[in-house]
């Protein structure tokens, strides 16, 4: 062990510093609250459009490397719907970590 002697004084109860739960959510009155949803959702809007904007053109490189003789039905959905499903696909795993 350690020739360090080591003395334990007694700490302050947490008892005393006890925060309620999502103090911060209290704080904020309704109209704050629904115009950080606004913000939010605007947020996602934009990154939605950023990514399927970038996705634009791997859509079409995939569906111009398709070969015509490939079974099964032709997709019918426009390239714009295509890369905004597949940004919703990926823009979850951007935020993962």
């Amino acid at each position: 062990m350690t020739d360090v002697p080591i003395t334990y004084a007694p700490s302050q109860s947490r008892e005393n510093k006890k925060e309620p739960a999502m103090s911060y959510a209290t704080k904020l009155d309704r109209p704050q609250r629904m115009k950080s949803r606004a913000d939010q959702a605007r947020l996602c809007r934009r990154i939605t459009f950023v990514t399927a904007c970038m996705l634009v053109p791997v859509v079409i490189g995939r569906r111009l490397m398709r070969s015509k003789n490939t079974p099964g039905p032709r997709d019918r959905t426009s390239v714009f719907m295509e890369a905004r499903a597949d940004a919703g696909a990926i823009i979850p795993w951007i935020f993962m970590g």
